[in-house]
């Protein structure tokens, strides 16, 4: 015969009896509910005074049915607390009894330790070594794969930059011409909008001014600042002939408009000096202005015979090998060569009757009498121009290249002016 465990007693039927006693008790004193009318209104006002003039009697025994049933619950949950002790009881009897059970095993495993440590340390360094191994190929695979995205990241980086050279500099190339263009194009603009005013008010057309082509055709030489000029003569004369809007300080600035900056007004083949009184002559753009024969037999043999012995003579022109050079490489445009050989022709003396490569200005400074002509710059780029710069000397003493100066420039004296061609 099995005996019962501690732990197996049924206490469901005790649950159940508590239940109905809890719900007895919690129905005293209720009223039963009745279908709504006036009885079932004079049955509930009957049971109210009832269980009011009762109270003295039935309220000490719900009380004691109360304290029962508080009781009695209280009493089943103590019950129900020393059965789920029992059961843990019954538990650790049971892991003694297994213990007791499975102890002359465990002695005998122990009694292998020995043997069973002995394999237990051989797989350790088994173990030991393998991890080794496996650290090291990790180690090595880390390496490759962080080399192989290196470079990856490397290529892709170098590939990024080709095609951002690829785009951004021609961009940026472009946007650098767009400055450059925007930045000549204002220069430009200012300069004719200062060649207008000045033609609005002394063009030869303007208003249908009566003597005006002549005036403005045959300058009188006129000076404009005494002052500069007298002192100039002090420290050594120089000229800046043709200076326009560009006058230089330390130059006596002369040009055929009264303009800002204008020292003296004259025609530059009528200049209001003796010769041999200048001690240097300087033009920038100037000579393009005036047909060959016309530099070669009058405006060249005049400025070399208001030089000094020893005096310097510089000039600033087109270099026309540079743009014919840009031209065939396709590197300078035809307009602006155009522009440039015959003029911006914006005003009347802004057009080009002649074009120079460094050679041949030279040349033709030799033929006027110069010496120690000599190319400073050349293919400098000045705009839309590429322009060349020549200096010469006149010889210190007074030999035949003077006189022959003054023979030129007599014998000239009947060619006419640049602008009766």
């Amino acid at each position: 015969m099995t005996t019962p465990r501690r732990s197996d007693f049924d206490m469901s039927e005790l649950k159940h009896n508590l239940q109905d006693c809890n719900a007895l008790h919690n129905a005293v004193g209720t009223i039963n509910p009745r279908n709504p009318g006036l009885p079932n209104k004079l049955i509930q006002f009957a049971k109210k005074l009832m269980r009011r003039s009762l109270s003295w009697y039935t309220r000490p025994l719900h009380q004691f049915h109360g304290a029962v049933t508080r009781s009695l619950n209280e009493l089943a949950q103590a019950v129900e607390n020393c059965q789920n002790q029992l059961s843990r009881i019954d538990n650790f009897e049971q892991l003694e009894l297994s213990w007791r059970q499975n102890l002359p095993a465990f002695l005998n495993a122990v009694s292998t330790v020995n043997a069973f440590g002995h394999e237990l340390r051989g797989l350790r360094r088994e173990l030991e070594q393998a991890h080794q191994k496996a650290e090291q190929g990790l180690h090595s695979l880390r390496q490759e794969i962080r080399q192989e995205l290196q470079q990856e990241v490397e290529q892709g980086r170098q590939s990024v930059r080709q095609e951002m050279d690829g785009t951004v500099g021609p961009l940026r190339d472009g946007l650098q011409r767009t400055d450059a263009s925007v930045a000549a194009i204002w220069e430009r603009i200012e300069f004719v909008r200062c060649e207008m005013l000045f033609e609005m008010k002394y063009g030869k057309r303007a208003f249908g001014a009566p003597g005006t082509y002549e005036e403005l055709d045959r300058a009188e030489p006129r000076i404009i600042s005494l002052k500069k000029l007298a002192a100039a003569r002090k420290s050594g004369l120089r000229l800046n002939l043709g200076c326009g809007h560009l006058p230089l300080s330390g130059y006596v600035n002369v040009d055929r408009r009264e303009l800002p900056g204008v020292d003296i007004v004259a025609d530059v083949t009528d200049l209001p000096f003796a010769e041999r009184e200048v001690q240097e002559i300087f033009s920038a753009h100037l000579l393009e202005h005036f047909p060959q024969e016309m530099l070669r037999r009058r405006l060249l043999p005049i400025w070399h015979s208001l030089l000094m012995p020893g005096g310097t003579f510089r000039a600033v022109v087109p270099d026309g090998e540079a743009m014919l050079a840009g031209i065939t490489a396709g590197n300078y445009s035809f307009s602006d060569f155009r522009e440039v050989l015959f003029g911006a022709q914006d005003y009347d003396g802004d057009f080009h009757f002649n074009l120079f490569t460094p050679g041949s200005l030279c040349d033709l400074l030799e033929e006027a009498g110069f010496v120690d002509v000599r190319v400073n710059d050349r293919a400098r780029r000045n705009g839309k121009c590429f322009e060349v710069e020549v200096s010469a000397g006149k010889p210190p003493s007074h030999g035949f290249n003077d006189v022959l100066s003054r023979d030129t420039k007599e014998a000239s004296a009947e060619i006419p002016a640049a602008e009766e061609l």
